[in-house]
């Protein structure tokens, strides 16, 4: 597990199961796979597994309670974007 801070205040990434955990709460991300963003590689790599986890998206993220009334009472939101640390590249 991952430690963060944020605001002054602490959360965890899994790096297992890949979810955050604010507060006891588990927040399950959004994926983006190789084969949703092989179209914008310049050079495609077909030994890349499809289903390969390349970005977790956590949308509309939020520490607390108090934190998410002053996002929606503004028309704010945040989003937390965990990147895999792997370079992709075609293997000629």
């Amino acid at each position: 597990m991952m430690w963060l801070t944020l605001w002054n205040n602490k959360f965890f990434f899994d790096e297992d199961s890949k979810n955050i955990i604010v507060n006891w709460k588990k927040i399950i991300p959004s994926v983006r796979t190789y084969s949703q963003m092989r179209d914008l590689y310049f050079q495609k790599d077909d030994t890349i597994p499809s289903d390969f986890w390349l970005y977790y998206m956590f949308r509309w993220f939020y520490l607390s309670d108090e934190d998410k009334l002053k996002f929606d009472e503004n028309g704010l939101k945040y989003d937390i974007t965990v990147l895999v640390s792997q370079i992709i590249w075609n293997r000629v």
